[in-house]
């Protein structure tokens, strides 16, 4: 089946019969229509649904349409009816049926009134005029073959009369049309697709895929009406198949042995011997009761039929008799969504036809309880003990929240059963409307008071955060433990439908397998029920789902037997995860099979279900100490607002940063206000990341007191521990564990959460243990979610070890990573650039240099974790269990990159132009506010280089209209300087040769979109410190460096550079014009249109921001002092991405 031939035919229909039906309502509804003239009855009903709600009642008749197109074109496929009622025969151009009533042939199964009989004759013959006769005759007999099904589907082909007026009404135009939206509905369900029945689900899940996207990307809460579309996810065969033949192909297994139908389960996990644990019995399969709780468009309960079916045949039953049998005695389907249920009606009857040519004929309906919400009005049942059930009422008045979530009390059905003999003796001839209720509330008691073999599902899927007031009240109430998502509060029910010794099988969030607010849940799991099997899929296994699921089946019981697990994680692709379960399903030598007894799972600190921990990990479990032991884990900072309270530390005055402070007196004592902060960041062993500061300016006064509605924001705890030094790591990772040194001087942020031993030894330990192998196979039972908190990583075992030799080889580490760290100047403690060292005047050998040092530093780290690894693995007795070698995108160093460095020393040659370095003095120079040369000159008295004095540096793409000081000048004339006059020209040819480009080129082009990768950090964007002036198109661009900014910074780039600019552009057309030549003439136009350009960015944008004096505070960050520089008329900085 082409899935994206069928979501863009769902999707196409559903706005075509919107659009129809909404059509159909208005010509209605007008006062002169002929519907009110011939069906006054009809059109008040429809009147009557308009006015209530006019947008659902076009929803409702338009997927009515639809599904009732999709339902006749599949039983003509499948030659279920005696003539295609939507599809036509080969080589004619209208459906079989409307053909064959222009011949005068009407079939009798149809069968019309006289009225309408003689009507669609006299349309078709052209004996009664129309403005669409085919489509009015068309329209009449599709409404007989609905009719005709009405007794045997009323689920899909009837309704109430209102509902049936309306369909009589509202219906589709262009019903016979080529391209009219019955035509595509024909050809996209092509013979191919209505092979299965799973085509159906499929076009519900895509009809209502506009709707459940806009919800799920709204940050509303879920009403009843959400809950439906929102949580609707069409089950995959494999994962539908697993969870059958693992539930009920497994009890018919056990029951029978012998049975051939194991050869046609491949998704069976077979029992070991001796492991088959205790089961229902039963004497054939109409004893087994499957029950699907939240059945959708009921593809589970279709492959149930299927299994069942072949059980009934190896019974000796005959085939037309057991598809009865089957609806009658062993499926039950309950579902909030009426046309999710109609589906699953359908579907199953569908399955019944194909097995039973007579089915039809039978009087036998599938077993799927609509669950929608009933009411009372209070002098209805007054006078009842009903009226007194609060729980009960309150319950089914929001059914389509809690559907089948709701378990009765024993006097539930019984209240009922009263209500309905005290409302039925009252006489009084208005009952009949309290009867009908009273009734249906007891069929849906029934069906959710049943207990059942084995209970199949995929569960809706709803954070509790999406909940509205009512589901989270009533959730927290009835599911205390599973009340984080409605899918953990049906893994609970389930256990609660199944029968003693049967099975719950789901597919479901793996959440509730390990983080900590699921433990009572875990722990009640694995004390009283039994988990049989289970596959674990990855986060991107389910279809249009980013999120860890797992499918398991569970018994409700204890039993002893061992289960079963398969671990996809490796696996992350939708499509690897089918073929990944069958594979180790039959060989369960692959790698990613296990079987583990639960009660191992006590053992490990929260109870997870870590099925994969290896013998040697549960006894470590057991006897060790922990990280927490001796290293007091503590959660970091939380601000209530770092947009306000955190900066990279390059924003911010380098003399309002307070760096080395031992504690918090020493950190008040120097007056400073911005400290450095641990937030985490990307994948980075032993040293580094270390970009962010914080607000801590008097001892954190205005972070401790900061407040929101009234209300304390912020989190400063653990206040004791702030600037000590420690060990840090990221709280939330996509991927490896990895912890770094943090020397004194630092506070943690709640996402940069730190650990603090007794010692240096003791960190250097733990540094080491922490960033093995063997660690992280601890991490990935105790934070598989990838989400290392300081609970979580506190309960890591730790060994005694010789604490000399690992301390050796931490240290070296250590330094190793901070040499590293270092050599870029994102770096606080970055002196020089690694290819401008003194006594090489070639940047080629500067960079084979470089490239060797790199690469010795990279070999050195490597094999140093590779020796850790095989220490703590000997240690910890796991040798062979974890991996000893270091992948070489985890080594924690970077390899020289030409490109990369060659940028990277471009940029550090900028900053020597503007004076924030020097290369004859190491480390920063001008870095605080509204610095000058003379502070350069100050600071640096011995340089011969001359900065640039207005910290402005044009930018000009031109080669024969420019500026004296523009920027390849100014750069060429600090290479000369660094590296000496001799080897200039060498130098700029080898730079250009790595950039691929000349650097004119660069520097208008690429420079300042490189620079702003560079000085920007995961998670909070770019914070560039040089900024590019550009106009619009950018004709005219200069770069500034923002810590040399003033208030006058604008009114420069205005009146020394873009006028200038603009006049020698001028003077250039004059000349290219003089020549007469058509190139010329060209280029002139162009610069005219540069030059107009230019004008208006003056007028609109330039001239009123030199007329504010624009001053920018370096404490209020890049994000917000970029935006100063912009009016109504437009930017005066270049664009960039989260900036601007």
């Amino acid at each position: 089946m082409d899935s994206n031939r069928i979501a863009k035919l769902a999707q196409g229909a559903r706005d075509a019969l919107r659009k129809d039906i909404s059509n159909s309502l208005d010509r209605v509804l007008k006062p002169e229509s002929a519907e009110r003239l011939a069906f006054p009855e009809d059109v008040a009903r429809v009147e009557r649904l308009a006015k209530a709600d006019p947008d659902a009642l076009v929803e409702r008749v338009a997927y009515t349409w639809f599904n009732r197109f999709c339902a006749l074109r599949f039983m003509d496929a499948r030659g279920y009816t005696p003539v295609g009622c939507v599809t036509r025969r080969p080589g004619e151009s209208l459906p079989a049926i409307l053909a064959d009533a222009r011949q005068g042939i009407l079939h009798p199964e149809f069968p019309l009134s006289q009225v309408n009989r003689q009507r669609v004759l006299s349309l078709l013959d052209g004996g009664m005029p129309a403005q669409d006769p085919l489509g009015e005759a068309y329209t009449l007999l599709l409404l007989s073959a609905c009719d005709a099904y009405r007794d045997s589907m009323g689920y899909l082909f009837g309704g109430s009369l209102e509902e049936r007026s309306a369909i009589r009404l509202l219906h589709p135009t262009n019903l016979t049309a080529e391209d009219g939206v019955l035509a595509h509905i024909v050809a996209g369900m092509d013979d191919e697709a209505c092979k299965s029945v799973e085509v159906l689900g499929w076009l519900y899940q895509f009809y209502i895929a506009e709707r459940r996207k806009e919800w799920n990307e709204s940050k509303d809460k879920a009403k009843s009406k959400d809950i439906a579309p929102a949580t609707q996810l069409f089950t995959p065969n494999y994962i539908v198949r697993f969870l059958a033949e693992n539930s009920l192909g497994r009890l018919w297994m056990l029951n029978n042995p012998d049975s051939g139908l194991a050869a046609q389960m491949d998704y069976y996990i077979a029992p070991q011997k001796g492991e088959e644990g205790t089961f229902i019995e039963v004497d054939g399969p109409e004893d087994i009761m499957v029950c699907d709780p939240a059945c959708g468009s009921g593809h589970i309960l279709v492959y149930a039929f299927d299994l069942l079916f072949q059980m009934y045949q190896e019974e000796g039953y005959l085939d037309a008799e057991i598809p009865g049998l089957i609806l009658e005695n062993n499926l039950y389907g309950m579902e909030i969504d009426p046309r999710a249920a109609e589906i699953a009606s359908f579907a199953l009857e569908m399955k019944a036809r194909e097995k039973d040519p007579d089915f039809f004929r039978r009087d036998v309906d599938p077993h799927i309880t609509v669950l929608e919400p009933i009411t009372f009005a209070a002098k209805e049942i007054q006078g009842t003990t009903l009226a007194d059930n609060h729980a009960l009422l309150d319950a089914f008045k929001h059914l389509t929240e809690c559907g089948s979530l709701y378990v009765p009390k024993p006097e539930d059905l019984q209240d009922v059963e009263d209500a309905i003999k005290a409302v039925g003796s009252g006489g009084d001839l208005f009952t009949t409307d309290t009867l009908n209720k009273l009734a249906a509330m007891r069929d849906d008691l029934k069906a959710l008071g049943k207990r059942y073999s084995c209970v199949i599902a995929n569960p809706p899927y709803m954070g509790s955060k999406k909940f509205d007031a009512w589901t989270s009240a009533w959730v927290k109430d009835n599911y205390p433990d599973e009340k984080n998502g409605l899918c953990t509060c049906f893994m609970h029910r389930s256990l609660g439908y199944s029968k003693h010794n049967g099975y719950a099988a789901m597919i479901t969030a793996s959440s509730w397998m390990f983080i900590s607010s699921f433990e009572k849940m875990r722990r009640n799991i694995i004390d009283n029920a039994t988990i049989i099997s289970m596959v674990q899929l990855s986060t991107h296994g389910f279809p249009n789902v980013t999120v860890p699921t797992c499918m398991w089946v569970i018994s409700p019981d204890r039993q002893d037997n061992k289960g079963s697990y398969i671990r996809l994680e490796d696996f992350d692709r939708p499509q690897w995860q089918q073929p990944k379960t069958l594979e180790a399903i039959h060989n369960p030598d692959c790698g990613w099979f296990y079987r583990a007894d639960q009660r191992d799972f006590k053992s490990i600190p929260g109870w997870p279900i870590a099925y994969w921990a290896s013998e040697a990990m549960l006894e470590e479990f057991k006897k060790a100490g922990t990280l927490a032991d001796i290293a007091c884990p503590r959660q970091g900072l939380v601000t209530g607002n770092n947009e306000r309270f955190l900066r990279l530390w390059w924003e911010v005055c380098q003399k309002s940063f307070g760096r080395d402070c031992e504690n918090r007196a020493r950190a008040l004592l120097s007056r400073c206000k911005w400290f450095p902060c641990n937030k985490g960041g990307e994948f980075r062993k032993w040293y580094g990341n270390n970009a962010y500061v914080v607000n801590w300016e008097d001892d954190g006064e205005e972070i401790r007191s900061f407040k929101k509605n009234g209300r304390l924001a912020s989190r400063p705890q653990n206040m004791d521990y702030y600037f000590h030094e420690g060990l840090t790591w990221s709280a939330l990772s996509s991927g490896s564990f990895a912890m770094r040194f943090s020397p004194k001087g630092y506070i943690s942020e709640h996402k940069g959460t730190m650990c603090f031993a007794g010692d240096r030894a003791s960190h250097l330990t733990v540094l080491g243990t922490m960033n093995s192998s063997t660690a992280m196979a601890f991490l990935t039972v105790l934070c598989p979610t990838l989400d290392f908190g300081e609970g979580a990583v506190g309960k890591v075992p730790v060994e005694e070890a010789d604490q000399d030799d690992i301390a050796i080889q931490v240290n070296t580490n250590i330094s190793l990573c901070k040499t590293d760290w270092d050599s870029f100047e994102t770096s606080w403690d970055f002196t020089t650039h690694p290819l401008c060292q003194p006594g090489e005047p070639l940047i080629e050998k500067q960079f084979a240099r470089w490239s060797s040092e790199c690469q010795e530093r990279f070999d050195t780290l490597k094999a140093n974790e590779e020796e850790l690894n095989r220490i703590f693995a000997r240690i910890y007795h796991m040798e062979g269990e974890v991996p000893i070698e270091v992948p070489d995108d985890k080594v924690s160093v970077r390899l020289a990159d030409e490109l990369r460095d060659v940028q990277s020393l471009i940029s550090y040659g900028i900053g020597c132009i503007f004076g924030r370095y020097s290369t004859d003095k190491p480390g920063l120079i001008l870095a605080d506010a509204d610095q000058t040369a003379e502070d350069y000159r100050a600071k640096v008295p011995q340089s011969g280089f001359a900065i640039d004095e207005d910290a402005v540096l044009p930018v000009i793409g031109l080669e024969d209209v420019s500026l004296d000081d523009d920027v390849v000048r100014r750069f060429r004339n600090w290479l000369a300087y660094a590296y000496g006059s001799d080897t200039l020209d060498a130098n700029v040819s080898y730079i250009e040769g790595v950039l691929g480009k000349d650097l004119r080129t660069y520097f208008a082009k690429d420079f300042y979109k490189d620079h702003c990768n560079t000085y920007s950090v995961q998670g909070s964007g770019k914070r560039p410190i040089y900024w590019m002036f550009s106009s619009p198109r950018g004709s005219f661009q200069a770069l500034v460096y923002m810590h040399r900014m003033n208030r006058d910074t604008v009114s420069c780039v205005l009146t020394e550079y873009v006028r200038p600019f603009r006049q020698r552009l001028i003077a250039q057309i004059g000349v290219l014009r003089a020549t007469g030549a058509a190139r010329d003439a060209s280029k002139a136009d162009k610069y005219q249109a540069m030059v107009d350009e230019l004008e208006g960015w003056e007028r609109d944008v330039l001239y009123p921001l030199s007329q504010k004096h624009v001053q920018i505070d370096l404490d209020d960050g890049v994000r917000h002092n970029y935006k100063l520089f912009r009016t109504d008329g437009g930017d005066a900085l270049a664009k960039v991405s989260g900036l601007s």
